[in-house]
């Protein structure tokens, strides 16, 4: 059954011309989550997931009987390989799956990490990228900016304007900083020259009394 089915998705696709071909290997990419030590396995991909474009190609391989869709109970449309035989026999999209591991296995994570930030009703900026994980995010991005859905972009724009803001914060306080101690430095140095001139002023005066001693001294003397 396996071979079969294999022989019959290589005959769906040979039926597609370029243009489409493209598209449905974005399309059965995001079909299949990349194992990470473990084997592939066919996931649900929503409509805004696959795209609106896309999405017309998606109902022509559920009419081909390649692909399975249905509606979630939240009203989601999603679709599905039509058996998880799929990935194994079907030399083609093994390859494909292989060629793309690495983008699909952060896009997964990327997944995650967005469903965390809704959970948490996109108000804990904590659950944004930062730092290494927003600098692989934004190559993507670069890279493969066009197979990203809506939300996942969104999400890194939201990371990356997040990122932006605590760097000005942060430069702002910096000066800030600075400028306190630039103001300390220079009232500890006007507080310094005025107690020297204190000091000298009394020491004068001392100096004074010293000499008008010595000669009243004097003159009880005579």
């Amino acid at each position: 059954m396996a071979g079969a089915l294999a022989c019959y998705a290589e005959e769906v696709y040979n039926r597609l011309n370029d243009a489409e071909r493209t598209r449905v290997r974005g399309v059965f990419l995001q079909l299949v989550r990349p194992g990470e030590g473990w084997a592939d396995t066919r996931r649900l991909a929503t409509h805004a997931e696959l795209g609106e474009r896309n999405w017309q190609l998606v109902q022509w391989l559920a009419d081909a009987r390649l692909v399975v869709t249905d509606r979630t109970p939240d009203g989601q449309e999603v679709a599905e390989l039509v058996h998880e035989a799929l990935i194994t026999s079907w030399a083609r999209l093994g390859q494909w799956v292989d060629a793309d591991r690495t983008f699909r296995s952060w896009q997964e994570r990327l997944r995650v990490a967005i469903q965390q930030w809704e959970i948490s009703g996109r108000r804990d900026e904590g659950t944004l990228l930062r730092g290494g994980l927003l600098a692989e995010a934004e190559r993507w991005l670069g890279d493969r900016g066009g197979e990203l859905a809506e939300p996942e972009r969104h999400y890194i724009l939201t990371s990356i304007k997040m990122q932006e803001q605590e760097r000005i914060a942060s430069e702002w306080m910096r000066r800030k900083i600075i400028s306190g101690l630039a103001i300390g430095l220079g009232l500890a140095l006007i507080l310094a020259l005025l107690a020297g001139w204190q000091w000298r002023e009394a020491e004068t005066q001392r100096q004074v009394a010293e000499v008008q001693r010595r000669e009243a001294e004097t003159q009880r003397q005579v």
